[in-house]
């Protein structure tokens, strides 16, 4: 099987083989200059120095042939080292110019491929949207009135689609959480009833309930939007989402560096249900700028969060 093409070490070869072009040249241009300066410059002071022997007018023709011969052979050297410095810049031109072709080539490569990559991760949303669907019309025809347990299988066929529509990496600690409304007026809590994370043993630990404002759950209920960090450390977001006692883990720190946090709306009403929070320990994860190839990690939250509005409208016993 053929090598695959590589235009740099290409590039490199070329280089290479051009500066031995260009050293055969000067080389050959020196040689002929040192037989000029031979020729015509000591040959020139040579006639001179000949010509002081001799009697006029023969001295004086021979003064001014030296003379002449050593002008001559100046003029020659001049116009050759010239012609070394053209051969000089003639080769970095041409090399230059080859650069910055292989320069924009890179640049466009590079713009091809991340294009490429975001065509991907929307393929995968869509492979994700269509499991969710799959998934919740399959448990509301069972009559099932299990919300939780809707929630679970709709993510449990989805995740790995969602994952890659948003662009996780291999050891990028991320996780889906999934947040409803329990209890009323003051005593209502965000409580969470499922979790889908990359380190499925972390699932198990105890959760944390939110309330209204508090962290970026809270917050998202309680402005009644999403709420998007792109990271957490940044000054502005640790003042505008302060933990308060009690609430913070000693790995928050690390482990929650961008977020995206959604609400689910009640149907008709338009009542926060609950919110879906992603997270990651990737800093500029969540972005919302939508020229942005981060910004469809955002789409990729609120199409769960509007998958989970199907589901409770679809099953509105214990949604």
């Amino acid at each position: 099987m053929p090598d695959a093409p590589n235009p740099r070490a290409d590039l490199r070869a070329a280089e290479d083989d051009l500066w031995a072009k260009a050293l055969g040249r000067l080389r050959r241009v020196e040689a002929w200059r040192f037989w000029v300066n031979v020729t015509f410059v000591v040959g020139g002071g040579a006639v001179v120095g000949v010509g002081r022997v001799l009697d006029k007018p023969a001295s004086d023709y021979c003064t001014i042939g030296g003379v002449i011969f050593v002008l001559i052979g100046g003029a020659v050297t001049a116009f050759t080292e010239r012609k070394r410095g053209d051969v000089i810049d003639e080769a970095k031109a041409a090399l230059a110019k080859a650069k910055h072709f292989l320069d924009e080539r890179g640049a466009l490569e590079t713009q091809i491929a991340k294009g490429e990559a975001l065509d991907e991760r929307r393929r995968l949303l869509l492979t994700a949207q269509g499991a969710m669907a799959d998934a919740a019309v399959a448990v509301i025809a069972r009559d099932g009135r299990d919300i939780v347990r809707g929630i679970e299988i709709m993510l449990d066929v989805s995740v790995n689609a969602l994952a890659g529509a948003i662009g996780f990496e291999p050891g990028e600690l991320w996780t889906f959480s999934i947040f409803q409304r329990k209890g009323d007026a003051k005593d209502a809590l965000m409580e969470r009833i499922v979790a889908r994370w990359a380190d499925r043993s972390l699932e198990n630990a105890a959760p944390r309930s939110w309330r209204i404002n508090e962290g970026y759950t809270g917050a998202a209920w309680g402005r009644d939007g999403e709420v998007i960090v792109e990271d957490t450390h940044d000054t502005r977001a640790r003042d505008e989402f302060r933990l308060p006692l009690g609430q913070t883990r000693s790995h928050d720190e690390e482990r929650y560096r961008s977020v995206a946090a959604v609400p689910v709306r009640l149907p008709g009403s338009g009542a926060i249900w609950g919110v879906v929070t992603a997270t990651t320990n990737r800093t500029d994860r969540f972005k919302r700028e939508p020229t942005n190839a981060r910004a469809q990690s955002v789409q990729t939250v609120r199409a769960i969060a509007q998958m989970i509005e199907l589901l409770v409208t679809a099953m509105p016993a214990k949604g």
